[in-house]
């Protein structure tokens, strides 16, 4: 049972209808059931839209990758890769008796240490954004 009513009457001045309807009804030509806060037991629940994931590793690597200081350390890294460098090559050594020195090749692990930042979580961070956008984009 739908009334309209006609809020012209009540003197806002805007001749406007408004169709009513009752609490679990459907919209007429729609078929959807409005959602109503409090409303009756078995009504639909609103869509909820994903919430944007926590990224304190990525938070905090975000101003080290555009500092001057980052970027002169790649630069030299990168550097020390290249044929220009020579025979030179990043090494560590476990100490004065530990004779066989470990070549260091993943730098980006050596960064992240450097700077204390933890290269899982940043990873972990990366992939739940990635979910988060998947989410908002099928909605």
């Amino acid at each position: 049972m739908n009334e309209k009513i006609n809020l012209n009457e009540h003197g806002n001045g805007n001749p406007f209808d408004v169709l009513v309807i009752p609490a679990g009804q459907a919209l007429p030509g729609t078929g959807e059931v409005p959602y109503i806060p409090g409303g009756p037991v078995g009504q639909p629940e609103p869509p909820k839209h994903p919430v944007k994931p926590s990224t304190p590793e990525l938070d905090k690597q975000s101003p080290i990758v555009n500092s001057d200081l980052h970027k002169g350390l790649v630069a030299f890294l990168e550097w020390l890769e290249s044929p220009d460098s020579g025979d030179l090559m990043l090494v560590r050594w476990g100490g004065d008796s530990d004779m066989n020195p470990e070549v260091i090749y993943d730098f980006q692990k050596l960064l992240a240490r450097y700077y204390g930042l933890d290269l899982d979580k940043i990873e972990a961070e990366k992939m739940a954004l990635i979910d988060y956008l998947r989410e908002l984009n099928q909605q």
